[in-house]
């Protein structure tokens, strides 16, 4: 390390030596409030930090990656909900920040003239899902409560600005490689927090950075269950996000010659795993078994005749089936156990979600506004949106039910797209951008199969918008419009 490298790493750690201490000491005495030291301790490292990176961009792309799973967020605008878990607001999100300082130093650079990349506007992605904000914008013309649609709307926005950035900044195999590094690490981090989470059997004091307020907990029969989600306020959120992570980190796993990738991914995959069962998601569990019978099948194929390939793939098989053994009591409980009251509460929410449509079929009742209206349309004997103030666990059903004929006609192209693309590009790609695309798309396939029995819409995930836009760059390089580098 040269003499001004020297000076900088020493120069940073007094910086960020200092400010701990000066931090403690005030948090001690009472003089400012713990969250706040933290806050202002953690801009400050991230700031310090910083100056070690020549590269800024990538150093806070990096960031942002790792950082997606962290909800930490401050509420600027709230709605009182039935369901704190499900309190509608309009929050101001760690990456958020990361995000603006991303989108800066890209304008910057454009302005002068050290990015000639050319922008990317208009991809087989971005024109559903811009034609699906504004679905929700004429949806609200029925709404009742206009301003919980105009917070959905500011979701999808804030999403779609994470997708904007991703497919204009993420276009080299550094840049992608660095991002899928980051990923696989901040899984690898999020079941650490739910392995010590299983272990104390409650949370972890973990508030600022978006874990559960409270101890989440389900019937299994008779028996309470724990039901850890990390940093997601909800563990089928949580499972939502895996959904994603374990094909990608599966495939990822398969690398040929990045070594440390695929190491670290193979640790993430069966860490994800693990996580996903102590979750207790039944759905996510179908949804990414399956998903990952499909991505075996894919990979398997593609790599049959290699001797190194098959003992790896028994090996790998083996520790899987390891693992399943390990938690079998808990998997057999959850899959047997008496829950006929959950499963009598989903078929009367389709019953009233027939009635919503049936009302409003070409725009809906307005974007957010399907709890708002439900008892409304609720003819169920028990009155079931009465007792149970949750909408439709059906994510097709909800937009179809918000927005109508109209936004649903574009979610579903965005859906049939995803998918047409991602198994067209199975069979035309090889090397890192075959087993990057294969994760890719068992991914959305395992979150599209979820969606059947689950409300969480593309809105509430980042990642969904963050993996879409890994999913157009590689469907670009693969059909020669980039020049990322395909090993």
């Amino acid at each position: 390390m040269s003499k001004i490298g020297s000076k900088k790493v020493f120069e940073t750690f007094l910086v960020v030596f200092a400010a701990f201490f000066v931090g403690l000491i005030a948090a001690i005495s009472g003089l400012i409030p713990l969250r706040f030291v933290i806050a202002i301790m953690a801009g400050l490292l991230v700031f310090s930090v910083s100056f070690l990176f020549p590269d800024k961009k990538l150093y806070f792309l990096f960031l942002f990656a790792f950082l997606l799973p962290v909800h930490m967020n401050k509420a600027i605008y709230k709605i009182h909900s039935y369901y704190p878990y499900l309190r509608e607001q309009l929050s101001l999100y760690l990456v958020d920040i990361i995000l603006v300082v991303l989108y800066g130093i890209w304008f910057y650079r454009k302005m002068h003239q050290k990015d000639d990349r050319k922008i990317i506007s208009f991809t087989f992605i971005s024109i559903p899902f811009i034609f699906l904000i504004l679905a929700a914008v004429v949806s609200l013309i029925n709404a009742e409560m206009i301003n919980r649609g105009l917070i959905e709307i500011w979701l999808m926005v804030r999403v779609f600005l994470i997708y904007f950035y991703i497919i204009n900044n993420v276009t080299t195999g550094k840049e992608i490689k660095l991002v899928l590094m980051a990923l696989v690490l901040g899984l690898i981090g999020q079941c650490g927090i739910v392995a010590l989470q299983k272990y104390s059997h409650g949370t972890l004091g973990l508030l600022y950075l978006g874990e559960s307020e409270e101890i989440y907990r389900s019937l299994a029969g008779q028996e309470v269950v724990h039901r850890p989600s990390a940093l997601f306020e909800h563990p089928n959120l949580f499972s939502n996000y895996l959904e994603f992570m374990i094909p990608l980190s599966f495939g990822l796993s398969f690398l040929r010659n990045n070594k440390t990738l695929r190491k670290f991914a193979t640790v993430a995959f069966f860490g994800g795993i693990a996580a996903l069962i102590l979750s207790l998601s039944r759905g996510g569990w179908i949804a990414v078994f399956l998903s990952l019978l499909g991505c075996s099948f894919f990979i398997f194929r593609k790599n049959l005749r290699e001797h190194k390939f098959v003992i790896k793939s028994v090996v790998t098989i083996l520790i899987g089936v390891f693992f399943i053994a390990g938690f079998w009591p808990q998997i057999i409980n959850r899959i047997t156990s008496h829950d006929a009251g959950a499963a009598k509460t989903r078929i009367l929410q389709f019953d009233v979600a027939k009635e919503v449509v049936m009302s409003h079929p070409l725009i809906g009742v307005g974007i957010n506004n399907y709890i708002v209206v439900m008892e409304k349309y609720d003819e169920t004997a028990s009155m079931v949106s009465r007792y149970f103030k949750l909408p439709i666990h059906n994510a097709y059903l909800l937009i179809l039910g918000e927005t109508g004929i109209f936004g649903f006609s574009f979610f579903m192209w965005l859906v049939f797209i995803i998918l047409i693309k991602g198994f067209i590009n199975i069979r035309k790609s090889r090397g890192f951008l075959f087993y990057l695309n294969t994760g890719l798309i068992f991914g959305f396939t395992g979150y599209f199969m979820h969606a059947f029995v689950d409300m969480n819409f593309i809105s509430r995930l980042p990642e969904f918008m963050f993996m879409a836009g890994l999913f157009t760059i590689t469907d670009y390089a693969i059909n020669g419009r980039i020049n990322l580098q395909d090993e």
